[in-house]
């Protein structure tokens, strides 16, 4: 509860309350009850303290999990949050999750940690880049321990908040006090996403639109034709997500493990060709993963002979261009065939574990039929099929 720091405020901020505790029941343990005050003189600080029976509370002090302070928060007040989410990182339970699984908890469970606090304060920018390091470093090695390698940076994974961020810039004088700066750099960063200088133009059915005015001040980022294949959720989440990685050239292969001076034999593990491991040779060069989706394409009688990867994405991308059930079920196949061909090599690479493409085939169609289940649209196009592959296909 908060009030004038003067005895007639007090007073009534009071009465207010005994009404409350008289109406519901409710009564207020004075004793637990603390008294914050700042500017006042000390005299009248007494005077209160005397009269109203209150326990005197002292700055910085935690309310609803945030510190609250008269100043703007230390970088030590802030460390509360990092270790938080850090000892989220450390939890056993998280060792075992997928790339999937991290980057969803990063989404779902770590940032909004850090959004509730930013929802209250502004944070200092160390804070906000021990953060980002540690998510950072959870999502791609599952630990803790701080590691700069990373299959895809950090600024592509969240694209429109780096690039807006750095479109922010200004010139006033760092003198200025805080509030100040802030309606300067609110000016110039409203004059840089409108085209006429007008508000209106963000007002839809004579209402402001943040929607509008929050596309508008995004950077509007060219669109890369294989949207379509991993924005639709038709797919498995740790399916989509290496594919993402496949589509974006990011996959973790000898020629990018020799980068990060990790020796390791160049041939492909998948097949006998002898020829180096690039994800152009494993999708789909290399006969293991050629026949996984050569066997799923004919288990669909799609009269089409599979190339190369360059070819396999145009033709997909060409085929899945609309919401139709075939085109959902191909972008399925797809995800799954580059997901399992991947697990396949590290198994084979690192584990020297063997399973034939054959039982990979009959894996991904028993898993298609289960996402079917909560597709109704996909029923009648499973329903024609065989239940799985058989010999001809595989």
């Amino acid at each position: 509860m908060y009030c004038r720091a003067d005895e007639v405020s007090i007073q009534l901020m009071l009465k207010a309350f005994h009404h409350f505790s008289e109406v519901t029941g409710l009564l207020g343990n004075m004793e637990k009850s603390s008294f914050y005050v700042a500017g006042v003189t000390e005299e009248f600080k007494n005077l209160i303290l005397s009269e109203m029976h209150f326990t005197l509370g002292e700055f910085p002090f935690k309310y609803l999990g945030v510190p609250l302070s008269t100043k703007k928060l230390s970088i030590v007040q802030c460390m509360p949050m990092v270790e938080r989410i850090i000892a989220r990182i450390k939890c056993w339970t998280t060792k075992f999750l997928s790339y999937s699984g991290r980057f969803q908890l990063i989404k779902s469970v770590q940032f909004e940690m850090h959004t509730y606090w930013a929802h209250v304060f502004l944070l200092p920018k160390k804070i906000i880049h021990m953060v980002t390091a540690a998510c950072r470093t959870f999502l791609w090695t599952g630990s803790t321990e701080m590691s700069k390698r990373s299959l895809v940076s950090w600024e592509k994974l969240y694209m429109p908040g780096s690039a807006g961020e750095k479109e922010l810039q200004h010139n006033v004088n760092t003198k200025a006090s805080r509030i100040i700066r802030k309606v300067f750099d609110t000016k110039e960063w409203f004059k840089a996403i409108s085209e006429t200088g007008d508000i209106n133009e963000f007002c839809k059915q004579g209402k402001f639109s943040i929607k509008t005015m929050y596309i508008a001040a995004r950077p509007q980022f060219q669109k890369v034709t294989w949207k379509n294949l991993v924005l639709r959720d038709v797919t498995i989440p740790r399916h989509r997500f290496i594919l993402w990685l496949t589509l974006n050239q990011r996959l973790a292969t000898v020629n990018r493990l020799a980068k990060w001076k990790i020796d390791v034999p160049k041939e492909c593990v998948l097949c006998t060709s002898q020829k180096e491991e690039t994800i152009g040779h494993i999708f789909f060069e290399c006969a293991y993963a050629r026949s996984i989706w050569a066997a799923l394409v004919g288990w669909l009688k799609e009269k089409y002979n599979v190339g190369s990867w360059e070819q396999e994405l145009k033709w997909l991308i060409k085929r899945t261009n609309s919401s139709r059930p075939r085109a959902q079920v191909l972008t399925f196949l797809f995800a799954a065939t580059v997901y399992y061909t991947w697990m396949e090599r590290n198994k084979r690479r690192f584990q020297n574990q063997c399973i034939t493409y054959a039982e990979k085939v009959r894996e991904i169609a028993l898993q298609l039929h289960i996402k079917g289940q909560n597709r109704s649209k996909w029923k009648s196009m499973l329903e024609q099929l065989d239940r799985y592959p058989n010999e001809n296909n595989v």
